[in-house]
Parts: C-alpha cells; sequence; structure tokens
C-alpha cells in the first residue's frame, strides 16, 4: 500500500496523505468523497451524486450546487485533488490498488479463500484477521445518507459479519477452540438471530468442556425464535444440539467431517460473500413434451434476453415448464437459484406484496433478518446490489402482474428470470424487453402420455378408450389430467371407465376434476382468475359461454353484449389468458373454462339479461345465415343451437321460429 494517500470508509470516511490526515469538515463533501471512492475507477453521474447530496430538497440549481462542492473537495484535498476527474456524465476517483481500505479487505479475504482452497486454514485465519484489521467501526459512520447506509453500508455490514464467521471458523478449524469463545459472545449478544454464530459459540463451548454452557444458548435460541418470530431452529442447529447431548465423539475433532460449516460459497459479492441458494422445487415427475416450449426460451435466453415472461391459462403447466428450463440449465447458473412463489391467482390467499416477496429474497441471499430494512424501494436497492454481476437463475412463480414483478428483477445482465402468471404481463414486454411465452394446452399424445406415466402403462393398456375419454374430456389441461389421475391412482379399484363417464356429463364433469381439497380443484383454479376480472368482463365471460360452438367472433360478442364498444374487455380477458384468438380472428375458450363460466353466468348475470343476450345472437346468427348460403355457412354447432332458440312466445320468438324454419332448420322446443 502506498504511504502517499489512504483513503478509508470502513468507519468514519478520511483521507490521509502522507501519513497526515486532511480534515473534510463538510458533510456533503464526504458524502460526495464516500461515493467516489466506493466506486473508485468508475464514472458516478452528476444525477445520482446530485440524489444523494440532496435526496427529495435539490437546490435551485443543482448541478451548479454540485460543481461548486467538487470544487472545494479538491481544494480541500490538495495535491490529492487532481484525482477527482470530470468525465461524462459525472465525475470519477484514480486511486490505487491499496490505497482503499475497502479494496485492501477485499484483497485480502480473497487470499484468504485461496489459501483455505489449498487447505492453509493458518494462513487462512491470519489473512482474515489482517482484512477485519482494517475496520475502526461501522463503515461509513459519518455519512447520513439513508439510501447510502441502506445499500453500501448494508452490503459492508453484511460481508464484515460474513468475514468475521470464516475467521471464528477457521481458528476452530485449527484447534483455537478457547480463542473464538470471547468474539462468538460478541457477535451472539448483537445478533441473536444469527444461526452460524451461534453454532459456532455452542461448538466453541462443547470442544472446551463447557457442554451445559452450549445446551444452554441452545435453548435461549429456541426461546428468541419462538417469540420474535414464531420460529423453530433450522434443522443444523438442532442437529449440532442433539449430537452435543447425544456427546458425539466426532464434534471433538479438530477438521472432522461433524464440524459445523457456516460459511456458504464460491460466488463473491460487491463486498464479500452471499448465500448461494438451491431453491428449485422439483418437476412433477408427471411433466411430459413442451419441447416446443423448452426451445423457444433457449432460443431466446440464448440471444442474451434474460427475462422470459411466461403465460397461460390456470392449470396449463406454466410452473412445471419454468423449473423443468431452469433444472436442465442449473449449471449455467453457480452463483445459485431463487424461487418465490408469488401468489397471484391461489385460492388459499391474496398475492404476496412485492416488500414481503423481497425479505424473502434477501434473507435467501444471506441477510440477516434484523438488518433487512423496510421498504420496498429500500430492499430492492439492496437485493439488486447482492445479484449485481451473479450467475443465478431467478424463478418469479403466479405473478399477479406487471406491477408485482418488476421490484423483483435484478438490474444487472447475468441473471435469467422467469416468470410465470396468467396475465401476459405487457408491462414487461414493453418497458423490461421480457421475451413473451404463451403457454398451450397439451397435444392429445402428449395427455396421454402423462397419463400412461402416473397410471402406468398396464393400466392405460387395458382400458383404452376410457383413457381417450379423458383425455378428450380434459382438453388437454395438465392440471385436469394430473387431478383425475391423483383419483385413479389413489383408487386403484376404480374402474377408469367411471372417471370416464363422469367427465362425459357436463354436469358432473367439474366434480370429476376435483380430489377433495382447494389444491386440486379445477373450480378454485378458475375462480382466482375470475375475481380479478372487471364486472364488465366477468358479464361478457359468461356471456360468451352460453354462445355455440367453440369460437365467436367479435360481431358474436358485441350483439351478446349488446354494445359495439367491447374490444377493450376482449383484450382484458385475452391478456388474462382466459381467450385467445385463432386464425381467423375469432375467439375461443377452453371447453372447462366454458363450463365454468357458465355456472358463474346463471349465479351472477340477471336471467333476463342471459335471455335478451342469447336472443340477440340468434338474430344475428339468422340474418348472416340468410345474408350469405343459408345455415350451412353458420356451422353445424350455429344449426344444432339456433334450432333450440325459438322456445319463448310472443310475436319476436314466433318470428324467430318462422325464421328458422325458413332456412329448413327443423326446430324443437326446449324448456328453459
Amino acid at each position: 500500500m502506498s504511504d502517499a494517500a489512504r483513503f478509508t470508509i470502513l468507519g468514519p470516511v478520511e483521507v490521509w496523505s502522507a501519513g497526515r490526515l486532511v480534515p473534510i469538515p463538510a458533510a456533503k463533501q464526504r458524502i460526495l468523497l464516500a461515493v467516489l471512492v466506493l466506486r473508485a475507477g468508475k464514472v458516478v453521474s452528476a444525477e445520482e451524486l446530485i440524489d444523494l447530496l440532496w435526496a427529495e430538497c435539490p437546490p435551485a440549481s443543482p448541478r451548479v450546487g454540485l460543481q461548486t462542492n467538487v470544487l472545494r473537495l479538491r481544494r480541500r484535498l490538495g495535491g490529492l485533488g487532481q484525482r477527482i476527474v470530470t468525465k461524462p456524465p459525472g465525475y470519477l476517483i484514480e486511486v490505487g490498488p491499496d490505497e482503499v481500505d475497502v479494496h485492501e479487505a477485499t484483497r485480502l479475504a480473497a487470499e484468504a479463500e485461496h489459501a483455505a482452497e489449498q487447505g492453509d486454514l493458518d494462513s487462512e485465519a491470519r489473512l482474515l484477521a489482517r482484512a477485519l484489521g482494517l475496520w475502526r467501526g461501522e463503515a461509513l459512520a459519518d455519512i447520513d445518507v439513508p439510501s447510502l447506509q441502506a445499500t453500501e453500508g448494508q452490503l459492508i455490514g453484511e460481508w464484515r459479519l460474513r468475514l468475521q464467521q470464516r475467521h471464528l471458523s477457521a481458528l476452530l478449524s485449527v484447534g483455537k477452540h478457547a480463542e473464538t469463545i470471547g468474539p462468538l459472545s460478541v457477535l451472539v449478544s448483537g445478533n441473536p438471530l444469527r444461526e452460524e454464530f451461534i453454532s459456532l459459540l455452542m461448538l466453541a463451548l462443547h470442544r472446551t468442556g463447557r457442554s451445559a454452557e452450549a445446551l444452554q444458548h441452545y435453548e435461549q435460541t429456541r426461546r428468541t425464535l419462538a417469540e420474535e418470530l414464531g420460529a423453530d431452529p433450522s434443522p443444523e442447529l438442532r442437529n449440532l444440539h442433539e449430537r452435543i447431548l447425544a456427546g458425539d465423539p466426532g464434534l471433538n475433532l479438530v477438521g472432522a467431517a461433524g464440524q459445523v460449516e457456516v460459511a456458504t460459497t464460491p460466488g463473491p459479492a460487491r463486498h464479500g460473500e452471499v448465500r448461494v441458494p438451491r431453491q428449485l422445487p422439483t418437476v412433477p415427475r408427471s411433466f411430459v413434451g413442451r419441447v416446443r416450449e423448452l426451445s423457444a426460451l433457449d432460443a431466446a435466453l440464448a440471444q442474451g434476453n434474460g427475462l422470459a415472461a411466461i403465460s397461460g391459462i390456470g392449470g396449463v403447466g406454466k410452473t412445471w415448464l419454468a423449473l423443468r428450463w431452469a433444472r436442465q440449465n442449473a449449471a449455467r447458473f453457480p452463483d445459485g437459484q431463487l424461487y418465490v412463489d408469488l401468489r397471484g391467482f391461489d385460492p388459499s390467499g391474496p398475492p404476496l406484496p412485492s416488500e414481503s416477496a423481497l425479505h424473502g429474497l434477501l434473507e435467501s441471499l444471506g441477510v440477516e433478518r434484523a438488518r433487512i430494512p423496510s421498504g420496498a424501494d429500500t430492499r430492492a436497492a439492496v437485493y439488486r446490489s447482492l445479484v449485481a454481476d451473479r450467475r443465478m437463475v431467478i424463478v418469479l412463480d403466479n405473478a399477479r402482474d406487471s406491477a408485482q414483478v418488476a421490484p423483483l428483477l435484478p438490474g444487472g445482465e447475468s441473471c435469467v428470470v422467469l416468470i410465470t402468471g396468467r396475465h401476459r404481463m405487457g408491462g414487461l414486454v414493453a418497458r423490461h424487453g421480457a421475451v413473451p411465452l404463451v403457454v398451450d394446452t397439451l397435444a392429445g399424445d402428449e395427455a396421454r402420455q402423462l397419463l400412461t406415466g402416473c397410471l402406468g402403462v398396464r393400466r392405460v393398456s387395458a382400458e383404452r378408450e376410457s383413457v381417450a375419454e379423458l383425455v378428450r374430456r380434459c382438453a388437454g389441461l395438465p392440471f385436469a389430467l394430473s387431478v383425475v389421475a391423483a383419483r385413479a391412482t389413489t383408487n386403484p379399484g376404480l374402474p377408469l371407465r367411471s372417471l370416464a363417464e363422469e367427465l362425459k356429463e357436463r354436469s358432473t364433469r367439474l366434480d370429476a376434476i376435483d380430489s377433495g381439497d382447494t389444491a386440486t380443484n379445477l373450480r378454485a383454479v378458475f375462480s382466482c382468475s375470475y375475481d380479478a376480472l372487471s364486472a364488465t368482463a366477468v358479464r361478457l365471460l359468461g356471456l360468451l359461454s352460453l354462445a355455440p360452438g367453440q369460437a365467436s367472433s367479435v360481431r358474436a360478442a358485441q350483439c351478446l353484449a349488446g354494445t359495439s364498444s367491447i374490444r377493450k374487455v376482449l383484450r382484458e380477458l385475452e391478456d388474462g389468458s382466459l381467450l385467445h384468438q385463432d386464425g381467423a380472428g375469432r375467439y375461443q375458450m377452453h371447453g372447462l373454462l366454458r363450463l365454468y363460466a357458465a355456472e358463474r353466468a346463471t349465479a351472477d348475470i340477471d336471467a333476463a339479461d342471459r335471455v335478451s343476450a342469447v336472443n340477440r345472437l340468434a338474430e344475428f346468427y339468422l340474418s348472416a345465415a340468410y345474408a350469405t348460403d343459408g345455415p350451412s355457412s353458420a356451422g353445424p354447432a350455429v344449426v344444432a343451437w339456433l334450432a333450440t332458440r325459438p322456445t319463448e312466445g310472443g310475436a319476436a320468438g314466433q318470428a324467430r321460429h318462422n325464421g328458422v324454419a325458413g332456412l329448413g332448420i327443423r326446430c324443437r322446443p326446449v324448456p328453459r
């Protein structure tokens, strides 16, 4: 390290020149210096500096104020002031590699890690002690900028704790148990919820013959966790407690396999280490197909776009797809995998607030609970700092909308983020360049393969016709197929023929896709999408379920709604994956959703409104048929449906009856 200059931020912000302290009494000049030193060698924009210096109360001419503070700081630093260089769009400071204490600490920590990899634990402990000796208190101790403390200060503070953890663990590994008890006691007192320090203290006490005290610390920790968090100790801490109780001799051996390992992992953050999480849930063994979708994700993410928005109707298998891709590509992300269920469409409760999701992500990345800041914006800033330049895959599952997801996106380009949700999240596509991927239902052979994987080849082969009926009635929806397979699996004596009969009947089809709890109830799945709609969209979807055939034109939808202003409502339903357009621009609805929507229409839409809507649609189809080539142009489903319409009395009903008869359609009254 050069004697000419020394910049310190691991404590009060100070500058030393030729061994003498250069006083900087002005607070804004210390803030300016601290930011430039933290980003040494990198340009800090004028806008960011202005925000940090004045927050929400900038002067009338903030750029002039910034230039004035830079000029005064240069003068205060004397010859060192020449190191502050103006470079668009802001300023940078030029420093040597060992002229900043935090940079020197980073170098020593890296050398310690290398020593540990070589098995030289004595050198690891010595190097970490030198790094920790550079601290003179809390980092940035005299910098009163909440946003800077919440990001840089938080990161450096967390890094210091990690270094202390590694240092004390190294001392334990070389048999210096007694030396660690004092420092560990102080750390546990100041961090009573940090279980890795408690584990080390328990181990040190046990190895020095103070097992009773170790057990007392465990009991105190258990009570504290229960009272403050309503949680139990971690499995690792419980295991250590049980081994101490049992007098496990492996704990007494230095370097034994039973030693408590608390430091995780390979990937350094900007100021130290963070935990390497492995959070991806398993993919159900019933996952099949999706070759096209997996290839589309490969192609999109191979082009450097690290954000994919996977959408589709509830139960179509969006989560399974995201998890399959993430697991297949796990080797590409050595710094870990994060998973969050955002509960955007969850029958059991409301969506997870972004602030709460960020709390969980920060915990997963090793930030102590007590040190997680409040407020979504501050937490998001810390989160982005922790994952910057790290190669991770992040699955944000079951998102409600773009607004819920946006605060959870990393700021860098090294992470891949897979977002699943029923909404198409056009906001993410427009503002963040997300690659959209719409997941469709399974083809017939894939649906049969799913059932075969769950039920076995023998059972499927024995009832081929019934299996074909199950596949047909579930209409390629993986959730429905899985629930039906679960019913058959838990009732091995139940013939598949019986299930097929339940599904064949429209009146019992949705009842058959229910295994007895909310998580496996198709009505509950659809209700989450329904409840997120506007009142006009609920009405239109219900009325569309009463229309004949598999698709409805915009004109038919206008007739049902009784208004021409429905395109915005149709977009809402399409964005929510409840409708999709076919090649002819007509709107289609999944068959099982149509059944559910018809049920809801009966409950949610007044009977007179339903009758009027259906009559308007019948008149539209009659007029269209007369204007073209007769009933054949309307399609068999419409013809059959028209034959059931003229059932009400009065002149209007008779007119429709005559119109249908005039087209050569044989009418039969159907009771309402």
